[in-house]
């Protein structure tokens, strides 16, 4: 179960570093310019809820494994407590996007500066969490795979973000 669990964050780092590219696209977008390419946004909004999708089931199982003892409660409580701050990232990463299109539509480059938090400062550090509730016994022994597999999804991401960003 959780060999499959852990193929399924592979792919949703997959997919996250492939949001990173939306967020660098919508980082550099010309605001200025033709604005029929904001359009094809609607990707990032799929490759969102899949990411959210599978980072929930993730964090739900890290949780009934006993996880995150820190969190007070049962199991309920912190299943309920975890599902909603998740929740409220990922609301908050689509109000980021319409937040960042409105402005491409509305000619104000202002807030493009700050599409560099939803592609980094959001999805790495849940996905650090989920892989530190899912592994915690795991990846203090083996620290230096851990690393590695760190340094890969930073990388991805930058990658996604680099790729996208077009100035």
């Amino acid at each position: 179960m959780i060999v499959l669990l852990d193929l399924a964050l592979v792919f949703a780092a997959f997919l996250s570093a492939n949001i990173a590219l939306g967020w660098g696209e919508l980082g550099s977008y010309n605001v200025h310019g033709d604005k029929s390419g904001l359009a094809g946004m609607l990707g990032m909004f799929m490759f969102m809820i899949m990411r959210w999708g599978v980072l929930a089931v993730a964090l739900l199982v890290a949780v009934a494994r006993g996880g995150f003892p820190e969190l007070p409660g049962g199991r309920g409580v912190q299943s309920a407590m975890v599902i909603a701050v998740h929740t409220g990232l990922g609301v908050i990463s689509y109000q980021g996007m319409e937040w960042i299109t409105r402005a491409i539509q509305n000619s104000n480059a202002g807030p493009l500066r700050f599409a560099w938090m939803f592609a980094f400062l959001i999805p790495i550090p849940v996905f650090l969490l989920t892989l530190w509730g899912l592994h915690r016994n795991w990846i203090p022994k083996h620290w230096m795979i851990s690393a590695v597999a760190v340094a890969l999804l930073v990388w991805g991401h930058v990658g996604g973000w680099r790729a996208g960003f077009r100035r």
